[in-house]
């Protein structure tokens, strides 16, 4: 490679005219950092093979893909591309292997995620929390992962998908593909679409239990609410609201009174609370409780009431490490955004199914 073609030392690209300052090079020796810019691709960058450094893609609020750099062939350190808001394909598929971990997470609009040539990995290989994620490449090339490999919490991405990605690869770490769609079909699975699976309830930390919420118009609670046999057919019901292990935290987001007690989970005594634990018991069976229409409409209110800033405010991940809230890993994550962007579209989701029991005057009834 001539001498030319080389750039040495780190470089970071804020503008246009970053770009266009190394479009042609075919090498940079140190980092390669493209953070909190303004640029809409990376268009100019094609001719860039090697990285001998780290590649930082982070925090990019107008980037839409990362096609300038496709024929990036190696990169030295790691390669990190996370929290782009508007990012919505990655496609490196010139990309061969990376020296460190590669990083792929809190893209909340990534919808195709393609690194078809990637043949080794010299750290984790770590596909997470890219709520609209769809798709994702077969990863057939990849021989060798010496961390851990894990595509978790994934939302949008058919579990039929993740399944065959393992095959003919060495792992050193753990392998893990959790949290991603389920009941989903998809047309590349060889075994067909997978059976759709009813979740267990997660989340019990000593100071209640997580609620799963199912509503029901008023003649239905009425004709169900003693029969036990009933209440358990609609709590085995996928329809409803599951908070899984973010119940804790959304409650510490959206209860003072859930702040002012933190060392202790209070009884409900506000909507808010109400959200995820609803407070009348039902007699028939041990696990639930319910809110009549009215005081769903009460709750109902409440979340509507609350801005996104406002609910920014409150996640405070030192404030929730020290006051315990559930799970305790979530609050040592790095980098923290990860878990806020989890815990804001989960409580878009609360908030969301409680306005439509409120508009249809239901009932809503939680099972722990």
């Amino acid at each position: 490679m001539a001498v030319s073609d080389v750039l040495a030392g780190d470089h970071t690209l804020v503008g246009s005219e970053d770009v266009a300052a190394i479009a042609g090079k075919r090498e940079i020796t140190g980092n390669l950092t493209i953070r909190a810019t303004e640029l809409v691709d990376l268009e100019g960058l094609e001719n860039l093979i090697t990285v001998g450094g780290n590649v930082y893609i982070q925090q990019n609020e107008s980037l839409l893909d990362v096609h300038g750099l496709r024929g990036l062939v190696h990169v030295g350190g790691f390669l990190d591309v996370h929290l782009n808001t508007a990012l919505l394909e990655l496609t490196l598929d010139g990309l061969e292997s990376v020296e460190g971990y590669v990083f792929v997470s809190g893209n909340k609009a990534l919808v195709n995620a393609q690194l078809r040539g990637l043949q080794s990995v010299g750290g984790d290989l770590l596909i997470q929390h890219n709520y609209a994620l769809a798709e994702v490449g077969d990863f057939k090339t990849l021989a060798t992962v010496a961390g851990d490999f894990r595509i978790e919490g994934n939302k949008a991405l058919c579990k039929c998908f993740v399944k065959p990605i393992r095959k003919g690869t060495k792992v050193s770490g753990k392998y893990a593909a959790r949290g991603n769609a389920r009941g989903c079909v998809c047309a590349n699975n060889p075994d067909g679409p997978p059976r759709p699976k009813v979740r267990t309830p997660t989340g019990f930390s000593g100071r209640g239990a997580v609620s799963r919420l199912r509503r029901v118009p008023p003649a239905t609670f009425e004709a169900i609410k003693d029969s036990p046999a009933a209440l358990k057919a609609l709590k085995k019901s996928r329809e409803g609201f599951d908070p899984e292990h973010a119940w804790d935290g959304l409650l510490w987001l959206i209860s003072e009174e859930r702040r002012e007690r933190p060392y202790m989970m209070p009884d409900g005594d506000t909507p808010q609370m109400w959200a995820l634990l609803p407070c009348w018991r039902l007699d028939a069976v041990d696990d639930a409780s319910f809110l009549s229409p009215v005081d769903v409409a009460d709750v109902a209110a409440a979340l509507a009431a609350i801005d996104g800033a406002a609910l920014r405010a409150h996640f405070d991940v030192e404030a929730m490490q020290v006051a315990k809230v559930y799970p305790d890993f979530y609050w040592t994550y790095d980098p923290p955004e990860i878990v806020w962007l989890y815990l804001e579209e989960k409580f878009a989701r609360l908030r969301a199914f409680w306005a439509e029991a409120a508009g249809a005057g239901n009932a809503v009834i939680s099972f722990l």
